[in-house]
């Protein structure tokens, strides 16, 4: 025996259907995004002056950022959890807060910088011939004689230093180097080396390059 449904039946079945469906994506749509808020300052240490214009990143990664000129970042609308906010500027040593963000809630932070007292500091160091001359012994030998200064024109101490010199002559040119010890600020260094050239004569003699270190002291 064939039966046949009721239309109003299928109808009935038709319209449960779609609201279902309907009330599943407007859920899904319209439910709420959580997120939180970091609103932070970033002070100098000891004076809690505002830094402006120090650089603000984040892990896990959010964006770069940048201080106002009252030293204050925002960052907005972030998932929930705990972040490491670093914080960097010239003449400053860098610095890393970690904080905590909960959905729906601002989260305040303060980082604190402190100035870099070898931000300042400059290592320079000069060099140049005093004075020189050719001085032959025998028949085939010849020593040239140099008298160099070295000064410290920086504004940090130096530990160690070499400098190395051409000396040129017809058609050859021959090299020297000469090393010295800490030079404190504004220090001068006078030295002087021979060096033996067989039996050049040499016509010009310069400063090639200088080497400094201040990591000794």
């Amino acid at each position: 025996m064939t039966r046949f449904s009721s239309p109003r039946l299928f109808l009935g079945a038709f319209l449960c259907t779609a609201v279902l469906l309907t009330a599943g994506c407007d859920e899904e749509v319209l439910g709420p995004t959580l997120g939180g808020s970091i609103e932070g300052q970033v002070r100098t240490f000891g004076g809690n002056a505002p830094v402006a214009g120090a650089s603000v990143t984040t892990s896990p990664a959010t964006g770069a950022f940048v201080t106002d000129e009252n030293g204050a970042f925002a960052l907005r609308n972030v998932d929930g959890g705990p972040y490491n906010i670093s914080v960097r500027k010239d003449g400053f040593q860098s610095n890393t807060l970690s904080v905590g963000v909960r959905d729906g809630e601002i989260t305040p932070a303060t980082i604190f910088l402190e100035e870099d007292e070898d931000a300042n500091r400059t290592e320079a160091v000069t060099a140049e011939i005093v004075n020189w001359t050719n001085r032959a012994e025998g028949s085939d030998s010849t020593f040239v004689d140099v008298e160099y200064r070295v000064r410290n024109v920086g504004t940090a101490d130096i530990s160690a230093y070499e400098i190395y010199v051409r000396i040129e002559a017809v058609g050859t040119s021959f090299f020297q180097e000469a090393r010295g010890e800490t030079l404190t600020v504004s220090q001068s260094d006078i030295g002087t080396f021979s060096k033996f050239i067989r039996g050049e004569t040499a016509h010009s003699v310069a400063v090639d390059d200088v080497w400094f270190d201040s990591t000794g002291l």
